[in-house]
């Protein structure tokens, strides 16, 4: 990936440097040349670089940068980075757009063969001419690109827009998801609540149904005692009878013994 936006900076670059640069002439480059260089030979011309590619006018590069310098005094890798801009248009991507391809593209670039030997000899090629191969130095190279900084302030902001927009979203479920399932525990502890309504009125009937078995207990000892007091006179009725039946008794012997006297 690095590469990639390595190339894609120095090519922007040398769209926009004033100077003329050569390059192989080839049949898909249908272009005047601008040089009297072409007299010299069939082989090589030169014409201005904002020919050369169809990148944006927009980005300025500070051409003063001595990175910059650098390699616009190596023909050698201006011409492998020329190479490269074309070989990434033969393999569908479009350099004109000022972003970096898809992740999925990207990958497949990284794959080709052809790709990397170019980006090979492009990073030899820098660091031949003494450019670190540093993120920050890259940085340092890219232009100011006015489109392209409004597209991607406007990108940022819609994709921090959707991104809240999403975060909401998920927000706003997460809230459904847990009064959800406060609203099922709400119904389990109601559900509990009247579970042990009932298992206290069942606690209740029971110890009604205790006390009326305790007084049942009570009215039967309480008959129990009647009964045996009853019993007891009974008894002694009967004890008193036998004594009168005894008395009579005596009385009548006692009366037939006077008699025969």
């Amino acid at each position: 990936m690095q590469a990639l936006h390595r190339s894609r900076a120095l090519i922007c670059f040398l769209k926009n440097k004033p100077a003329l640069r050569r390059f192989r002439v080839t049949n898909s480059l249908n272009i005047h040349s601008r040089s009297p260089l072409l007299q010299q030979t069939a082989l090589w011309t030169t014409v201005p670089v904002r020919y050369a590619t169809s990148l944006p006018d927009q980005p300025q590069f500070d051409l003063s940068n001595p990175l910059l310098v650098k390699i616009a005094s190596n023909p050698e890798l201006v011409s492998t980075l020329q190479e490269f801009a074309e070989l990434l248009q033969t393999k569908g991507i479009d350099v004109t757009s000022g972003e970096p391809p898809p992740i999925t593209e990207a990958m497949k670039l990284f794959s080709d063969p052809q790709v990397r030997e170019v980006s090979g000899r492009i990073a030899r090629g820098l660091q031949a001419v003494g450019v670190p191969l540093d993120p920050q130095a890259l940085m340092a190279m890219m232009p100011k690109h006015t489109t392209n900084v409004h597209a991607t302030e406007k990108l940022e902001s819609t994709s921090f827009q959707q991104l809240e927009e999403k975060v909401s979203e998920i927000d706003h479920d997460i809230l459904g998801s847990e009064q959800k399932i406060l609203e099922k525990e709400q119904d389990i502890l109601k559900k509990e609540q009247k579970i042990l309504e009932k298992e206290q009125k069942a606690l209740e009937e029971e110890q009604n149904v205790l006390e009326k078995e305790q007084d049942i207990l009570g009215k039967e000892q309480k008959v129990s005692g009647v009964e045996q007091k009853v019993s007891g006179v009974e008894q002694k009725v009967s004890e008193v009878e036998q004594m009168g039946t005894i008395g009579k008794f005596t009385t009548k012997i006692k009366s037939f013994f006077n008699s025969l006297f």
